[in-house]
């Protein structure tokens, strides 16, 4: 006999099932603790895909660089992609072949907040967490959304205009994606400083749909139709270098303003082609999207709701300190390894 067959035969039958049930429930339980330990994930392999908009855009590419230093600190796979076209039927066609592959988690900045929901219910009915990135999805389950303030950003650039014009003059409005929050909410951030100066006017207020070549032919129309624009100010950096192409080849002069500082429209701040720029920080956006998601996935951490991104410290950067800016986030950038040319 076995020692537990000897105690329960000591014992009695009725004190023999007892132990036995008592020995099956801790093996069930080691059982159990051993299966999680082998379903979890070591960093190592754990593949995180970050959806962007456009890595023509020096912006997203800079978002890019964000994500994969986080990858690195977390010893984790990032996998970085955007549609070649601008669509974001072509960054649900992206997500469903992530969706195939299995990654354990994708990142979404969406092109189109309301049109990529389908994207998002596919990977969610996969049971792959989706973390939303700079621009609100408007449905879906998303493990949480982490963005810049897009409304201080368009507070900040509407108050330099205002300032700059001294409250008087004449104003267009390149405005990004229509329906994309990033776009609304810069726009609403604009339009409520603008709306304190009575003696400034807003000729036209239209979307470029974030785009340098489309900005380029929507300002080529403006200038044909207003002969006396003081200022254009632009949801983005990419509209504003096509606004100052269109305004350099029409001969005429007037204050052009965007937002990202990437390092074109730095240039052409620095040469005097345009007025200002504002950052946008998608470095920081990148990473604590990233961030967020890996101590998901390793940690069991819930992200929060809501995640704000460095927009407190955002402000106009102009010819005066143009170069500061550059000299400050080259620096930043190589402490995580990334070169800059």
């Amino acid at each position: 006999m076995s020692g537990l067959e000897a105690r329960g035969t000591k014992r009695g039958g009725r004190t023999m099932k007892r132990t036995l049930s008592v020995t099956v429930l801790a093996l069930v339980v080691v059982v159990g603790l051993a299966g999680g330990a082998l379903a979890a994930k070591a960093p190592g392999e754990t593949h995180v895909a970050l959806v962007v908009k456009d890595l023509t855009n020096r912006f997203f590419v800079e978002m890019k660089w964000g994500g994969e230093a986080a990858g690195k600190q977390h010893g984790i796979k990032v996998t970085v992609l955007a549609p070649e076209k601008y669509a974001v039927d072509n960054q649900i066609r992206i997500m469903e072949d992530l969706i195939q592959k299995k990654v354990d988690a994708i990142v979404i900045v969406p092109i189109d907040g309301a049109g990529i929901v389908s994207g998002i219910e596919r990977a969610n009915k996969a049971k792959i967490p989706v973390f939303n990135l700079n621009t609100l999805a408007t449905g879906g389950d998303v493990i949480g959304f982490a963005g810049i303030d897009h409304v201080q950003l368009g507070r900040i650039q509407g108050q330099w205009g205002v300032d700059t014009l001294k409250s008087k003059g004449n104003v267009v409005i390149l405005e990004g994606t229509t329906g994309a929050s990033s776009a609304i909410e810069r726009q609403e951030g604009v339009t409520e400083m603008l709306k304190k100066a009575p003696g400034i006017k807003v000729l036209a207020s239209t979307t470029a749909k974030y785009n340098r070549q489309q900005a380029m032919k929507v300002m080529e129309d403006l200038l044909t139709r207003f002969p006396e624009i003081d200022m254009v100010l632009c949801a983005n950096d990419a509209m504003a270098l096509g606004a100052k192409e269109a305004i350099k080849d029409a001969r005429r002069k007037m204050a052009v303003l965007g937002i990202d500082a990437i390092p074109e429209a730095l240039e052409a701040v620095q040469k005097g082609e345009m007025a200002g720029t504002v950052d946008s920080n998608g470095f920081d956006q990148g990473f604590v999207a990233v961030d967020l998601t890996a101590k998901y996935l390793l940690k069991d951490q819930k992200p929060p709701k809501d995640t704000k991104v460095g927009s407190g410290a955002a402000s106009v950067i102009t010819k005066a300190n143009a170069a500061d800016f550059e000299k400050a986030k080259a620096e930043k950038f190589k402490k995580f390894g990334i070169k800059v040319d």
